[in-house]
């Protein structure tokens, strides 16, 4: 993989004849070079196009196929290794493709599985580099399969990503060089150290250098081949790197300046420099190591209650992020202040996420310009949407969230601050836990610019991870369950599978992502609102089915995903698409009564079409769900009338009919009357605020709607009415 394209130019520029030395033939060059590049480029692409998951490195990989019953056991060989057990091996050219995947070797019998690499969302993108190997030893593996994946049963491919061999091989013939060997083993006594013992150097050293004042190890190379380097002098107070050290820098006094302790994690040169782990892992693979100046570092604590920074240097605490085996250098504001009440003890974590209308674009001036809960509904330092200035395809700047204020809007209207009223009301979240409201959207962007593995996904995560360490900062509880996802305007072309997938799979995924900075068990609820101003995106068509998979989605993962309602009652500004200022906070409020309600423990259900059923020419239409306890009514004041109150009649075969009547008949019922009986049609339907007009502005006016809503007394903190208006529908009979 490392030199095809090279390959490719010698081959096609070599000198040519001594009558045509430097002209290669055109074909050569379209097809050598340019195959091998075009070959090269989309290898890039599809390997970019996937999440990348960094397993622990296997010790051989297959090269044909492989028993798995009987051809893994201890003892064994693969790729001209000896297999042990407990050795994790990577299979890639099983005959049945769907045997793939990471192994870990039995003393008999049949392998299995690694526990980490066995389940869909462990095997996606899962990458792994071998350690050994005549043909694959040094080489990088990556699945190149995409979700959704079925184990044992997808057929699973494996793509070589980088090639290290040659690489390998150069520092093994190098560690193999053991000047030093003869005159260590005939000298031990007088170069080591008297604590050392006599077997250390032949079981630990393969070459070493040693300092000249008292013939301690300066630096080495271990019987696994790896580099070592120590302090040089015992009066530095550094411990000897071979009993403590996996690796460290020092000065040519032997002083440390950098290195990773094998139980402290990395640490600097401050002097005395004393390590603390962070209370709480953020994953089985993940560990977070806070370092300071000072010999005194009080515990950034995540589980138990420790809100003193003492001893960190300034504001911040400088550590090291462990992830996978990637170490990555930190920094981490401390002082995490905030604007709490004194009697909260508790942080309820919120996310807006999707597109534009999550993120108020256009919904100008605001409203809710003053905090609308002090002490208990708050946001990060720089407002509602918390990427600032930036676009949301940035990652957020960590000054983006050094503190948590009140909740207000401030340049526009974001659905967050009516959203964290309505979480606070009597009746939601505990009157001793406050709500953190944090928008996350990006406009124009459909949902493959904001699934796992995009920058505005990454962003939810740090947003949350930052949030978390507040929480532990201030001694508080923390929990983050549910999302709102306001999306859909830029898939609207999309199937009702295709969409339904979708949400499924952000659920699950944010689940999965979630649960690793707050510990919670739990699934993460999401909540979704149906799209309703389709019509307003220029010469698209008439009708839609992203609502019908945002209600559809809600119906068949009940309690996990919810719907809250459609959007056709809200007003548009001029662009016919985007919200006004006041029905973007309205947005806001009925997502935080839905997520108010199912926090309380019943789970929000739209009101929707639950049955309909046709005798002869009239079709009963039952409802369910909004405020159960209301009736419901066709109300054409605050939504006017696009004709028979939004209902449609579709048949293939039969006789065929139009809707002569709609009228309320019965409690939660309304009968549309056909214009006769259609008989026995091979398909019937009626469909709901379904159809519109193309390039018409969405709203309560021009947009595609219906006229059905319940009774529902509550108001919004402005005192709008907080009906619920029937869903986007399309119900077979």
């Amino acid at each position: 993989m490392a030199n095809e394209i090279k390959t490719a130019f010698d081959a096609v520029f070599a000198d040519g004849s001594s009558t045509s030395p430097y002209m290669p033939p055109k074909p050569d060059i379209r097809n050598i070079v340019g195959g091998t590049i075009q070959d090269q480029f989309d290898r890039a692409l599809s390997l970019a196009a996937v999440s990348t998951q960094w397993k622990a490195p296997v010790l051989a990989a297959s090269t044909a196929d492989v028993a798995i019953a009987t051809g893994m056991e201890n003892g064994d060989a693969l790729d001209g290794v000896t297999l042990a057990t407990g050795d994790r091996v990577l299979l890639k050219n099983q005959a049945v493709a769907s045997q793939n995947g990471i192994y870990v070797v039995p003393a008999s019998g049949s392998a299995l599985r690694a526990a980490d690499a066995n389940e869909e969302t462990e095997i996606v993108g899962m990458a792994c580099f071998v350690r050994a190997g005549i043909a694959n030893g040094g080489k990088q593996f990556i699945c190149t399969t995409p979700a959704p994946i079925v184990t044992g049963t997808t057929s699973l491919t494996f793509q070589e990503i980088s090639d290290q061999s040659d690489l390998n091989a150069t520092l093994a013939e190098k560690a193999d060089e053991v000047p030093f060997a003869d005159l260590l083993r005939q000298s031990r006594e007088n170069l080591l150290p008297a604590a050392t013992s006599e077997g250390m150097m032949d079981d630990y050293w393969q070459t070493v250098l040693l300092g000249a004042a008292d013939g301690s190890v300066t630096a080495g190379i271990d019987r696994d081949g790896v580099l070592r380097v120590a302090a040089m002098l015992e009066t530095t107070g550094v411990p000897a790197l071979l009993d403590d050290y996996l690796w460290s820098v020092v000065t040519e006094n032997g002083d440390l300046v950098f290195g990773y302790h094998f139980e402290l994690g990395w640490v600097d040169s401050f002097g005395a420099v004393d390590v603390q782990i962070f209370d709480r892992l953020v994953a089985t693979i993940s560990r977070v190591y806070a370092l300071s100046n000072g010999t005194d570092v009080t515990p950034i604590t995540f589980g138990e209650n420790n809100a003193s920074a003492v001893g960190v240097v300034g504001t911040e605490a400088r550590y090291v992020e462990d992830v996978a085996g990637v170490l990555t250098a930190k920094i981490e504001d401390v002082t995490a202040r905030t604007s709490l009440l004194s009697s909260v003890s508790g942080l309820i974590y919120h996310v807006l996420y999707g597109q534009s209308l999550s993120d108020g674009s256009s919904s100008t001036p605001p409203v809710s310009t003053t905090a609308v809960r002090p002490g208990r509904a708050v946001m990060f330092n720089v407002g509602p949407a918390v990427r600032g200035t930036l676009n949301a395809d940035q990652p957020t700047p960590a000054e983006n969230r050094l503190s948590l204020v009140d909740l207000k809007e401030s340049s526009r209207e974001t659905p967050a601050s009516q959203l964290g009223y309505e979480l606070t009301k009597v009746g939601g979240i505990a009157v001793d836990e406050a709500a953190l409201v944090v928008a996350h959207g990006r406009g124009g962007t459909p949902y493959s610019g904001l699934r796992k593995g995009t920058q505005p996904y990454a962003n939810i995560i740090t947003s949350i991870r930052r949030a978390r360490i507040m929480a532990g900062l201030n001694g508080l509880d923390f929990a983050a369950s549910t999302v709102s996802f306001i999306h859909g305007e830029n898939n609207l072309s999309d199937s009702v599978a295709t969409y339904k997938g979708y949400l499924e799979e952000l659920q699950t995924d944010l689940t999965v992502d979630i649960s690793v900075y707050t510990g919670a068990a739990g699934v993460v609820l999401l909540f979704v609102d149906q799209i309703s101003n389709w019509t307003a995106y220029g010469a698209m068509p008439a009708t839609s089915d992203v609502p019908l998979a945002q209600l559809q989605a809600a119906l068949d993962n009940p309690g996990i995903i919810l719907c809250v309602g459609p959007k056709y009652f809200l007003e548009t500004v001029a662009d016919g698409v985007h919200l006004t200022a006041a029905s973007s906070a309205r947005l806001g409020a009925y997502h935080g009564r839905a997520i108010r309600q199912t926090l309380a423990g019943a789970p929000w259900v739209p009101l929707h079409i639950a049955s309909a059923v046709r005798t002869g020419a009239n079709i009963v239409l039952t409802y369910a769900g909004g405020d159960g306890a209301t009736d419901i009514s066709i109300d054409t004041t605050l939504v006017s009338n696009p004709g028979n109150n939004g209902f449609e009649w579709f048949q293939t075969g039969g006789v065929p009919r139009t809707i002569s009547s709609v009228t309320k008949t019965g409690t939660r019922q309304i009968t549309v009357a056909l214009s006769g009986d259609p008989g026995s049609p091979s398909s019937q339907q009626i469909g709901y605020a379904r159809t519109g007009m193309s390039g018409t502005n969405g709203g309560p006016i021009t947009g595609v709607r219906g006229n059905v809503r319940d009774n529902s007394a509550d108001t919004t903190a402005y005192g709008a009415p907080m009906h619920n208006w029937a869903c986007h529908q399309l119900v077979t009979i």
